[in-house]
């Protein structure tokens, strides 16, 4: 079975720029600015220049759930009443802009709502979506996205956790027109329903792949028994198996994604597999490719 990598790293390991770094760099934009003024072709190429750098690409993307929050509306809404239910689902993805580089002094000031605390934790909101609860009861639920690394600090740190679901029920206030209580509960669930697709937009860079393909966690299964060979290939970063290209050959499965590329092998010891005679099915609540070759009778 493939080993886990854990690609999470810590916010604070980064130092900030220092004053002298920043006092040069001062210095530097003031010369770039006075030339600007006199040469009208150097206004026109670093515009141009500056355009290319910001101009964005969308991408989708399906994150992984993180954990549940549960408050209620406090003021009625043009389709909800006062004290409708209402579910975050605060998930993840490696693939959302992460907060800047800080250190923890300055992640604590923004905690605390210090004065000229700048920290900000970059977020994707869906919109609100009917369900119901675990009694039949009418429900609503968003879906709040950060980067993975933030899901992570916050498991181990409760004042950070905090302010990231204060973040979320803000974040849901103002885009949506709600008023939503502070009193809230944190059900035993990662997510109320699977989370649903979100659009990120990120900087393009001519010749670079946006996303690039990971070995993804897998599992073969020998089952003389049973006489098959079953392939688990754990796939959270996506909601469907319809863009998913498997090559089942001889003695291997290929699997091929826009995020995934995988390369099994699946001789069971001195028995061949049938490997024309495969079944694959994709479950879609635990994200998990399951591929199944009957052995050679």
């Amino acid at each position: 079975m493939a080993t886990e990598t854990n690609h999470l790293s810590a916010l604070s390991n980064i130092p900030t720029a220092d004053k002298a770094a920043n006092a040069e760099w001062e210095q530097v934009m003031q010369s770039v600015m006075s030339e600007m003024k006199q040469d009208p072709e150097l206004q026109k190429s670093l515009a141009k220049a500056l355009q290319a750098q910001t101009e964005q690409e969308a991408f989708e993307i399906t994150p992984m759930p993180g954990f549940a929050i549960k408050t209620s509306l406090t003021k009625s809404t043009a389709t909800y009443p006062s004290g409708f239910k209402v579910f975050i689902n605060m998930c993840h993805s490696p693939y959302v802009p992460a907060p800047p580089v800080a250190t923890d002094d300055e992640i604590r000031s923004a905690i605390t709502g210090a004065d000229g605390a700048a920290w900000k934790v970059p977020m994707s909101l869906t919109g609100p979506r009917d369900d119901a609860d675990k009694l039949g009861r009418p429900c609503i639920v968003c879906d709040a996205c950060v980067h993975s690394d933030v899901i992570a600090k916050a498991e181990g740190d409760w004042d950070f956790k905090q302010f990231i679901i204060e973040l979320a029920i803000q974040w849901v206030e103002e885009k949506h027109g709600m008023s939503l209580s502070r009193e809230f509960a944190l059900p035993k669930m990662k997510s109320k329903g699977a989370p649903g697709i979100h659009k990120v937009y990120r900087a393009k860079r001519a010749g670079v792949a946006t996303i690039p393909q990971q070995e993804p966690l897998y599992q073969v299964k020998h089952q003389p028994d049973q006489k098959r060979v079953t392939v688990l290939v754990k796939l959270p970063l996506i909601a469907t198996a319809q863009q998913v290209a498997l090559d089942i050959e001889e003695h291997k499965v290929e699997l091929d994604h826009k995020l995934y590329r995988l390369s099994v092998p699946i001789r069971a010891g001195t028995v061949d597999v049938d490997h024309a005679e495969c079944d694959a099915v994709f479950d879609k609540s635990t994200r998990v490719l399951q591929v199944t070759l009957p052995l050679v009778a």
